[in-house]
């Protein structure tokens, strides 16, 4: 298989999960957009991103990896600054969810 067609075999796999993906034109890397990584929706108030590993046959493996930060320093800042929209922004850094 050639780097070209390699390259689209691992972009066509990885869209089945993320929805954006920027590559560097030199080499064969790919980054992963995974969204926001200290603002989830999903119900874990962690941090989150993606790690993707290749084998030398192409096979792709993908695993979120989730971390503990101070989400409380930033629900500090936003209550003293109260930006538009604020109130969203601290249940989504609280509970991993707006509602």
């Amino acid at each position: 298989m050639k780097d070209t067609e390699k390259i689209v075999d691992i972009h066509d796999k990885i869209l089945q999960f993320f929805d954006v993906i920027c590559g560097h034109s030199h080499k064969l890397r790919i980054d992963l957009n995974v969204g926001s990584i200290g603002g989830p929706l999903d119900g874990d108030n962690r941090a989150s991103y993606a790690y993707l590993e290749m084998d030398n046959k192409g096979d792709i493996k993908i695993q979120i990896k989730r971390v503990a930060y101070n989400y409380q320093k930033m629900i500090n800042k936003l209550d003293e600054l109260q930006p538009p929209f604020y109130k969203p922004i601290i249940l989504s850094l609280k509970y991993g969810d707006i509602m």
